[in-house]
């Protein structure tokens, strides 16, 4: 399933964007020169591609997945560990908010994508 999932991550990233699996089974998607209007939609279309592309199975069936995820931008005195952390608490909040979503931290507050 996490080759599965990755594919589908690689071929929706842009040839700039660079995947890493960061933990079990959480994936990290480093996008330069994106605001976070553009690593939304990025994230949006990853959702949408999950959805429409179920993982098949060995005895012919197919199993559907959703994913949750958080995007963060990179502030002007961030560490990478800032960074990571604001993504990974809007990774959680999507999970709490019901799952197969994205939410967006900013400077300020968490929020679901509209």
């Amino acid at each position: 399933m996490l080759q599965h999932i990755c594919s589908l991550i690689v071929r929706q990233a842009r040839p700039t964007d660079t995947v890493i699996r960061y933990g079990g089974e959480e994936f990290v998607v480093i996008a330069p020169f994106s605001d976070l209007a553009m690593t939304s939609l990025i994230g949006q279309s990853m959702l949408l591609r999950m959805a429409e592309e179920p993982v098949p199975l060995p005895n012919g069936g197919q199993l559907r997945v959703t994913a949750s995820i958080g995007v963060s931008s990179l502030l002007a005195d961030d560490s990478a560990s800032q960074l990571l952390h604001r993504a990974d608490e809007a990774l959680y909040l999507a999970k709490r908010s019901g799952r197969n979503r994205l939410c967006i931290a900013d400077n300020a507050r968490m929020s679901p994508a509209a």
